[in-house]
C-alpha cells in the first residue's frame, strides 16, 4: 500500500492542533478496545478539519452519512451553536447503541439525531435545501448515491465533505470495487 504521509508529519500536526475533549478521547479508546476495525474512527485531525469548516461557514444543520461509534458526530456537534443539529445515519445497531451512550453523557448530545437503517433511505427522510454541511464517510460503494442525495439537501453555499477520497493512494491505480467507486464519484463531482 502506498504511504502518502510520513508519520512524522502526522505527529507534527497532532502536536500543533486542538486536542479532543476528554469524552472524545474516551470514545476513541473505547472504539479501539471493542471494534474489529477501529481505524474507521475519523480521528482528531479529520475532526479538527471538520470543526474548522463548520465554524468557517457558520453551519447550524449537518448531515452525516456513516456514524460508526459516534466520534465524528460528537466532534461536529461540539462546533455547533446550542441550537445546531447533526442528523447522522448508521446501519449497525451496536454502533447506534455505543454512540447514543456517549451522546447521552455529552452537553452536546442533544444536538444529534440518529437515523438507524440504510443511509440512502435515511437521507430521503431529511428535508431538502435545509442543511449547511454534509460529511460522507460510509460504505464506499454508496458514495455516489450519498453524494447525489446530499446535494439536494444542502443549501446554496453549503459544503459537502467526502472522507477517504484518496484511499491511501489506491485511486491512482484502482483494482477493487470500492476504489473504482471512489474514482467514479470523483469524476462525477468533477463533471458536475
Amino acid at each position: 500500500m502506498l504511504k502518502m504521509v510520513a508519520e512524522e508529519i502526522n505527529q507534527y500536526c497532532e502536536s500543533n492542533s486542538m486536542r479532543d475533549s476528554e469524552l472524545l478521547k474516551e470514545l476513541t479508546q473505547f472504539t479501539y478496545d471493542t471494534e474489529d476495525i477501529p481505524q474507521m474512527v475519523s480521528g482528531e485531525q479529520v475532526g479538527n478539519v471538520l470543526q474548522g469548516l463548520i465554524q468557517m461557514i457558520k453551519a447550524e444543520r449537518i448531515i452525516e452519512v456513516g456514524m460508526f461509534t459516534g466520534y465524528s458526530a460528537l466532534k461536529m456537534a461540539e462546533a455547533l451553536p446550542d441550537n445546531g443539529e447533526v442528523h447522522t445515519c448508521e446501519l449497525m445497531e451496536k454502533h447506534v447503541i455505543t454512540a447514543q451512550s456517549f451522546f447521552n453523557r455529552s452537553p452536546h448530545g442533544h444536538k444529534i439525531t440518529i437515523y438507524h437503517g440504510l443511509a440512502s433511505e435515511s437521507i430521503d427522510q431529511m428535508e431538502s435545501d435545509k442543511f449547511d454541511f454534509a460529511f460522507i464517510d460510509a460504505d464506499k460503494m454508496g458514495y455516489l448515491d450519498y453524494y447525489q442525495k446530499c446535494i439536494t439537501k444542502i443549501k446554496r453555499g453549503g459544503v459537502i465533505v467526502l472522507d477517504n477520497m484518496l484511499w491511501s493512494g489506491q485511486v491512482v491505480n484502482p483494482q477493487d470495487d470500492d476504489t473504482k467507486m471512489l474514482v467514479k464519484t470523483a469524476e462525477y463531482i468533477y463533471k458536475d
